[in-house]
């Protein structure tokens, strides 16, 4: 009795003659006509419809057996009709990833009834105090954390839908609140000159040139940037000197040429948090620049 949908719960009873029994045996099968297609389930009484069944029959085959081993003929009862999708449903539902800015977070749980389709998951930022005010910020199965999204929630709604259209009820899955990560740099390069216009001012890290500048870029993550620690060192007899220069730019002067320079940078958080320092050297040695000349000027001397 009862309606053949997902998620429908099957239960097989009888009565049992010949003596104490044993460990009787219970199979579920998926059929297609005549044809069994699959094995479901075995040594369970109760079997519950999934959506692998939908569009399909279901049989369910018991043999009886004594307490002493002797079996009995085996019984089959088909379960006529085919299985039909229950309500669109997703069950479970919560984020899987770290709640750290960068961090990519992604939907979890389980969706039943029939094929899905276009589902809509719906991403919000949930300020403390204000969850009225939720603000949607992304939709689709995953999200990067922004730095935007710090000191508030993140909540995900997701509406299931199947292949036909049909909606089932939409569930919410709140975080707790999304702190900053450790201040870190996820990249550290040079920056290349491309132009005339920018070569003519700036170094190629690969042959860095006496007066022309050298300027690091890097890609920080971690909260809101404070005041970071920068320093500059020449490499003298493959160990590294004393610092030249505490500036995120540096011009070489005549006293690098030859030598390589290296360049550290230490992120830092405006909380006052430090980061894990991250170095970068120039791939070669500082190279003399054209002979010129600057600030001239003429004086006029006094004939004695």
């Amino acid at each position: 009795t009862g309606e053949l949908v997902e998620r429908a719960t099957l239960a097989v009873e009888g009565l049992y003659f010949g003596g104490e029994e044993g460990a009787s045996e219970v199979k579920w099968y998926r059929m297609r006509g005549p044809k069994k297609l699959a094995l479901c389930a075995k040594a369970s009484w109760t079997y519950t419809l999934t959506a692998d069944d939908v569009g399909f029959e279901v049989m369910v085959e018991v043999r009886p057996i004594r307490c002493d081993g002797v079996r009995g003929d085996r019984v089959t009862i088909r379960v006529h009709g085919a299985v039909a999708p229950g309500e669109p449903a997703f069950e479970s539902l919560a984020v899987a990833g770290t709640l750290a800015q960068g961090a990519v977070l992604s939907v979890t749980g389980d969706y039943s009834g029939g094929v899905e389709g276009a589902s809509l998951i719906r991403w919000y930022r949930v300020y403390p105090g204000m969850e009225s005010l939720a603000k949607h910020i992304a939709d689709g199965a995953s999200y990067k954390v922004s730095s935007d999204d710090l000191e508030s929630k993140l909540r995900v709604d997701y509406t299931p839908i199947r292949e036909d259209g049909a909606r089932g009820e939409t569930l919410s899955y709140t975080t707790p609140v999304v702190k900053p990560a450790p201040p870190a740099l996820a990249s550290l390069d040079w920056f290349l000159p491309e132009s005339e216009a920018d070569a003519a001012e700036y170094g190629n890290p690969d042959a860095p040139v006496e007066g022309k500048s050298l300027v690091p870029v890097g890609e920080y993550s971690g909260g809101v940037e404070g005041d970071h620690v920068f320093a500059w060192y020449r490499i003298e007899d493959g160990e590294k000197g004393s610092c030249v220069a505490e500036t995120l730019e540096y011009t070489p002067v005549n006293a690098d040429v030859g030598k390589i320079l290296l360049f550290e940078w230490t992120p830092v958080r405006s909380d006052g948090e430090i980061g894990e320092t991250v170095a970068l050297a120039t791939r070669g040695p500082v190279h003399q620049g054209a002979p010129r000349v600057s600030d001239v000027r003429a004086t006029v001397q006094d004939p004695s």
